[in-house]
């Protein structure tokens, strides 16, 4: 182990003791031990284990802290595609001939965007790429084909390419556009509901909440249990 990480550890461990007898220390100790543990009784035919109650104990932690990083990574992803659907809508980019690149936008740099365009989501099937867009809007210099009746058929338009199927590293440089019709909905869909610092607020609550009567009431849960087996 290297001395910085020595020094680290050394600093942790007193600043831990150091914590743990101040007030807030000493409350949340107290917390933790009144609703935050599990208390399993002596059952006659469920056996339980002092790491099994650990191992419980983790796991609720962890999926109650989960929830709350679920939450703050989905209202991150909102964020970002909003800054990019702003972008382009302030940049008119609603065109083939008008499209703009991350460059041109200022959004070269945030890799948050364009691993945004390059992972399914419904911002990346919407947003086209450009040069492929008006590839496909050109008419074809072939003789259309012809019906059963005698009547020249339409040939197919070739589909618009979205920006999910180009590589992260391809998206700085790639003129991109979105059709007006997709960006009214797309910002409707992105649309922020509620403060972001209020909603994880409240995830937190109701995940301690929700943390607190499970550990709570698993104990009498597993007693009835053992008492019906």
């Amino acid at each position: 182990m290297r001395r910085r990480e020595v020094v680290l550890v050394f600093a942790c461990s007193k600043f831990t003791d150091w914590f743990s007898k101040t007030l807030v220390g000493e409350l949340l100790a107290y917390l933790k031990t009144r609703y935050f543990t599990l208390q399993f009784g002596n059952y006659e035919h469920i056996p339980v284990s002092e790491s099994f109650r650990h191992s419980l104990e983790f796991l609720l932690y962890a999926l109650a802290i989960g929830i709350v990083v679920a939450v703050a990574a989905y209202l991150r992803h909102r964020a970002v595609a909003w800054s990019l659907l702003s972008a382009l809508e302030s940049a008119e980019a609603t065109a083939p001939d008008k499209a703009k690149t991350l460059e041109e936008l200022g959004l070269a740099k945030r890799f948050s965007i364009r691993r945004i365009l390059a992972r399914p989501t419904p911002l990346s099937h919407k947003v086209l790429v450009a040069k492929e867009a008006a590839e496909a809007a050109e008419p074809t210099e072939e003789a259309p084909a012809e019906s059963p009746d005698g009547e020249p058929q339409k040939a197919e338009k070739a589909p618009d390419i979205p920006a999910l199927a180009l590589d992260s590293k391809e998206l700085a440089a790639t003129p991109l556009f979105l059709p007006g019709e997709d960006l009214a909905s797309l910002k409707e869909h992105y649309r922020r509901r509620g403060h972001p610092a209020l909603v994880i607020a409240v995830t937190v609550l109701l995940s301690t909440v929700t943390l607190a009567l499970v550990m709570r009431f698993l104990p009498f849960v597993l007693g009835l249990v053992d008492t019906i087996l």
